[in-house]
């Protein structure tokens, strides 16, 4: 009787089910965005806006939850800078701890 490779014999019904639950975590993976690139957009789109001088805003994101700290000028650039931080697609949540005129 001829041996099997391995890569050819059928799998097991737990092997099958393992390979599923990696294949649908893999591509979770893929389409939520990481921290680190969270907090690139976010800090791209509030330096870029043109009514906001976000010099004094510091982006902290952990696990998709957005922190905004520092200081703006007055309220308006305050919700501003949450409504960009807001706009980025996989962003969790938004805690806004700006300071106005700080």
């Amino acid at each position: 009787m001829a041996e099997i490779h391995p890569a050819e014999r059928p799998k097991t019904t737990d092997e099958r089910q393992r390979a599923e639950q990696r294949g649908r975590h893999d591509a979770q993976d893929a389409k939520s965005p990481t921290d680190a690139r969270l907090a690139m957009e976010i800090n791209a789109r509030l330096t870029h806006h043109p009514d906001l001088d976000a010099q004094a805003i510091d982006v902290v994101v952990d696990q998709r939850t957005v922190s905004l700290l520092g200081s703006v000028c007055d309220e308006a650039s305050k919700r501003v800078a949450e409504t960009l931080a807001r706009s980025v697609a996989g962003v969790a949540d938004v805690s806004n701890q700006l300071r106005v005129g700080g």
